[in-house]
């Protein structure tokens, strides 16, 4: 199905599309359960290349770093944290059964 544009829906194509959603949704999480599952296997495996018939997977490590949010927030006033904050605006999607 294609994106649509923003128009008011009928209440009949309305409950259609919401019912389409939670069937894809279902779907896609069983989905990446599975998908999930078949990683942790080759990560379990080790670091390497793992071939199939027409795809392959490769399995690294690496080391992440990431920012301690909390220790800046102790390091910095509330106004250099205020400086450095940005604002952003996030429009959600929430799929749930009634």
């Amino acid at each position: 199905m294609a994106p649509l544009a923003h128009t008011t829906l009928s209440a009949a194509r309305t409950r259609k599309l919401v019912e389409r959603a939670a069937y894809l949704q279902h779907h896609i999480h069983r989905m990446s359960l599975e998908l999930d599952a078949l990683k942790n296997d080759f990560k379990g495996l080790g670091a390497g290349l793992y071939l199939g018939t027409g795809h392959k997977v490769t399995v690294t490590a690496a080391q992440a770093v990431r920012l301690d949010s909390a220790l800046v927030r102790a390091c910095l006033s509330p106004a250099e944290i205020r400086a450095c904050t940005t604002t952003t605006t996030v429009t959600r999607v929430l799929i749930k059964e009634i």
